[in-house]
Order: C-alpha cells, then sequence, then structure tokens
C-alpha cells in the first residue's frame, strides 16, 4: 500500500488512518483531501453540505490539523472553497464562502504552530484556492488564477490554471497548455492541445473536445500528459503510464515525493476503479490495492 492516509470504514463512522494513528472523525465527512506538513497531517473533511445555488465548488467542511501525537484539532468549521498548505507547512489558507453569492468571501490564513490566524484578505464570489507554491498562495478567479503574499501582494494571471508544484504552474493558452515557472520565468513551448472527439450517443452522433489531463510530481520537474510520462524542462516523453484497458474518467494523483505519484483512475468498460503507483523518470506504473475509501489527494 502505497504511504497515503485513507478514511477507513463507512459513512458516519469514518476513522482517518494515518502513519499507524486511527482518529475518528466528525460523522457527517464525506470526502477527504489531505495535506502533510512538519506539524502533522492538515485534513480538509467536506460534507454533503454545499452552497445554496450559485455555485457546486463550495462545500460545507472541517478543516483539522492531526497533530504527531494523534489528537484533531479544530482549526475551522464552516462553508470552503478550497485549501492548501505553504511549501514550509507552517501555513494553511483557505476560502471562506458567504452562503450567498452576495455575501463576503474571504481568504484566511493560520499558523498551524499556534493555531491563530495571521492574515485575511477579500475574494470575489467564485474564486477557489487551489494551491501554495513558493511564490505565493494561488487563488481562482475572473478566468485566471492570482498570486498572494502573506503581505498583500498580489499578481493576477489571465490564463486557467491546469496544476501547480513547486514553483510551476500549468497553465492553458489557445487549448493547449504550457509550464511556467513563477520565479525564473521559464516557460516551456505548447504541448497538449484539446482535440476533438467523435462519439455516438443513442441513435445520434455528435463531436465533443477533449481536453488534456495533466498532474505535476511535487518537484514540478516532471509531470503526467495523457498517461505520458515527460520531463518538464525538455518535454521529453519517458514512457506511457497507463494500461491500454484504461478509459480515463477524471483521474487523481497527488505526489508521493519528489518523483512518484499515487493515484485512482476509472475504467469505463468495467466500471472499476484501479489505483496505481507511477514513478516518473523511469516511466512505469504499477497497480496497488486499493483503499476503502479512496486517498487524500
Amino acid at each position: 500500500m502505497p504511504d497515503v492516509p485513507i478514511l477507513s470504514g463507512q459513512y458516519g463512522s469514518y476513522v482517518l488512518v494515518e502513519h499507524g494513528l486511527r482518529v475518528a472523525v466528525p460523522a457527517d465527512t464525506l470526502e477527504p483531501f489531505g495535506m502533510r506538513t512538519s506539524r502533522g497531517l492538515v485534513a480538509w473533511l467536506l460534507t454533503p453540505d454545499q452552497a445554496n445555488g450559485y455555485t457546486d465548488g463550495y462545500f460545507v467542511s472541517y478543516l483539522v490539523l492531526l497533530d504527531q501525537t494523534g489528537r484533531l484539532k479544530p482549526i475551522t468549521h464552516t462553508l470552503m472553497g478550497g485549501a492548501a498548505t505553504d511549501p514550509t507547512g507552517r501555513y494553511v489558507a483557505w476560502l471562506e464562502a458567504g452562503v450567498r453569492k452576495s455575501d463576503a468571501h474571504t481568504v484566511r490564513v493560520v499558523d498551524l504552530t499556534t493555531l491563530r490566524q495571521v492574515t485575511h484578505f477579500a475574494e470575489p464570489a467564485g474564486s477557489t484556492v487551489f494551491g501554495w507554491v513558493d511564490s505565493g498562495i494561488l487563488i481562482v478567479k475572473g478566468g485566471g488564477f492570482s498570486v498572494r503574499s502573506l503581505d498583500g501582494g498580489e499578481t493576477f494571471h489571465p490564463e486557467p490554471l491546469e496544476a501547480a508544484a513547486a514553483d510551476r504552474v500549468v497553465i492553458r493558452v489557445a487549448g493547449c497548455l504550457r509550464v511556467v515557472d513563477l520565479g525564473t520565468g521559464f516557460r516551456t513551448p505548447l504541448f497538449g492541445c484539446t482535440v476533438q472527439r467523435s462519439f455516438t450517443a443513442g441513435r445520434g452522433t455528435g463531436v465533443e473536445d477533449v481536453e488534456p489531463f495533466v498532474a505535476l510530481s511535487r518537484d514540478g520537474k516532471w509531470m503526467i500528459v495523457d498517461g505520458l510520462s515527460a520531463a518538464v524542462d525538455t518535454l521529453t516523453v519517458r514512457g506511457r503510464l497507463m494500461p491500454a484497458s484504461i478509459q480515463r474518467q477524471h483521474p487523481s494523483f497527488f505526489p508521493l515525493d519528489a518523483t512518484r505519484l499515487w493515484g485512482k483512475i476509472k475504467n469505463d468498460a468495467a466500471q472499476t476503479y484501479v489505483a496505481l503507483v507511477c514513478d516518473l523518470p523511469t516511466g512505469r506504473c504499477e497497480k496497488t490495492p486499493e483503499p476503502i475509501v479512496g486517498g487524500l489527494w
């Protein structure tokens, strides 16, 4: 089994399993996302309650810290639109959404050592916290994304954001992908362009745009692009990772370490899920036993 925290049990009585610890989570927990830090595991626990009609992206959620002693420390319980920890593992940021679209939306940042707020700033409705890279907090809004620093500085990028790791982001430009290093300004050529695919539905046929799926390794040097392992700096393909029999549907991946990703993809033909650990430099994946309730992506 990959070294990932999981939920075990059944809805209403889940237990969070992490490094030998087994801790009960709130009964209305539906789905977990987790972020490991030097202070412990920060778990974003979604519940079934969503925003009232104006977005599908905000869930009433618990944000908690599972420290090394096994204590589950509450950080917040609110309507949230994304959460992320900083690269040093000292801070966590989340978007606290209003119940209605017209209500105030706020990004809050808490120091994980003291669990006290260190700063906050307003954001428009529909914004989400996407991640946290070396340059700052990534906030998706207005068709693009902003990079926000703790001192209040902000840089807006008009391109849609697809993935992020280290200080690199994957953006979408004219239907194609590009990796940009926010610190050095390094930019790759365009790759992974959208293609059209014909499909049959009932007695009719149609055409749909198919966008490639991309995920970055933790160090930002390797990526998966539609099942291919590729080096970011050179766009050199190292190998095909996905078995030919797997037809992907919204795959999920998260980094185990600098160069490995753990993920879960759906085999549409068999209506089953396949869990994989992929080593990107070698271009190899292997199947793993699937956790009872999926992983914390």
